[in-house]
């Protein structure tokens, strides 16, 4: 998807370019994934939090038991998420590690 959004706004890396700056920048698109998962997880958890705060089930009983999914699927992409962060740091450490180890 990154790279669609890269190739609409003309940024590429000519095929010259020097191994450096080829994992420069593959580690950015790493880096924007990492970041829009972030704010994933700030998002399910700030909703989960309102949810909870507000007592929205109270309030509108006839909504209690989509709320109630909403919440399990909440935590399922929730564990997804975080799930893909850390698989993502490790990604990064280990081909950093790699790369100037050399």
């Amino acid at each position: 998807m990154f790279t669609i959004i890269l190739k609409y706004l003309n940024i590429s890396i000519p095929s010259e370019s020097e191994f450096l700056v080829v994992f420069s920048f593959n580690i950015f698109i790493l880096l924007l994934i990492l970041l829009f998962s972030f704010l994933n997880i700030l998002g399910y958890f700030i909703s989960i939090i309102l949810l909870n705060k507000y007592e929205i089930v109270l309030k509108y009983p006839k909504l209690k038991r989509i709320i109630q999914k909403y919440e399990k699927t909440s935590m399922i992409f929730l564990v997804f998420e975080i799930i893909l962060v850390l698989i993502i740091i490790l990604f990064l450490l280990y081909f950093t590690y790699l790369t100037f180890k050399n």
